[in-house]
């Protein structure tokens, strides 16, 4: 049974945020798993984080895609997955000196806090997501609970941040997608009619991933949808059914359920850019 990989969803840094980059000191003649590879605001990192990294993707690329990195024939693959890890373990401890108050210098919002009862809570919602604690940690390349938990810790962080941070307008929606505008007012009919939206689109709807959750969308914010579908989508009072909206797919019919103010990857992405560009980072592996 294949246990669904519990990459973070807000990421600033591709899929597999996970735990801290860790501070050592260098000593001369370093065993492997010591010598660095990167430094962010002084703080090393070395070999040993970057393999950590490497497990999760070998996991993520072995277990959701189906590759095996170290296979021959994906040696060019092998090695841009590496540049990325690299980039992801600079972008972890970032974040970490971010939420601890140590970066940027000056900063007046107070260190945020992750506490070890948030940990345990967070970590059980993923345990019964996955079913099973073993394959978990297998498919996500965690050598230990311990280290499984670290990798949640991280996740809290980021999304604390991105509450402070990164807070965008979204709304929560649903559609029913059929092919002609047509087709679009035979539903607006029954709707008016009194029949369920959500049944409609289970019984209607061409996006079939969404219609068999009664159309559900979920949380979205600007950006993310084709754009005839976001205009109509934000300007929608929550509660009310849109005219039928055509885009390249076909011909929507919407519901906003929900709207508010939430954290928003693209918002996240643009904050930690700008926060980045004012980091000492130095790259020092091969």
């Amino acid at each position: 049974m294949k246990v669904r990989h519990i990459a973070l969803a807000l990421v600033v840094l591709a899929t597999l945020l996970a735990g801290t980059g860790c501070r050592v000191e260098t000593k001369a003649g370093p065993p492997p798993s010591a010598q660095e590879v990167a430094r962010v605001n002084g703080v090393v990192l070395t070999q040993a984080d970057l393999d950590r990294e490497m497990r999760h993707t070998r996991a993520y690329y072995r277990w959701q895609l189906g590759i095996d990195l170290d296979a021959p024939e994906n040696t060019v693959q092998l090695a841009q997955a590496r540049q990325e890890a690299l980039q992801r373990i600079v972008d972890q401890e970032l974040v970490r000196q971010i939420a601890e108050g140590l970066f940027p210098p000056g900063q007046s919002a107070p260190p945020i806090t992750v506490s070890d009862e948030e940990v345990q809570e967070r970590a059980r919602e993923y345990e019964a997501q996955a079913g099973d604690r073993d394959a978990l940690l297998e498919q996500n390349g965690f050598l230990s609970y311990e280290e499984f938990l670290e990798f949640v810790r991280g996740n809290l962080r980021v999304e604390k941040l991105a509450n402070l941070y990164a807070l965008g307008e979204q709304v929560h929606a649903r559609h029913i997608l059929v092919a002609t505008e047509e087709e679009a007012r035979q539903v607006l009919e029954r709707l008016e009619a009194g029949e369920d939206f959500a049944q409609l689109a289970q019984e209607l709807s061409r996006d079939t991933a969404s219609g068999k959750n009664g159309g559900d969308l979920g949380w979205f914010g600007r950006g993310v949808m084709v754009e005839p579908f976001e205009e109509a989508a934000f300007a929608l009072e929550v509660g009310r059914w849109s005219e039928p909206v055509k885009t390249q797919f076909g011909f929507h019919i919407i519901q906003v359920l929900e709207r508010g103010m939430r954290p928003d990857a693209q918002d996240f992405q643009k904050w930690f850019t700008q926060i980045r560009a004012q980091a000492e980072i130095v790259i020092t592996a091969p």
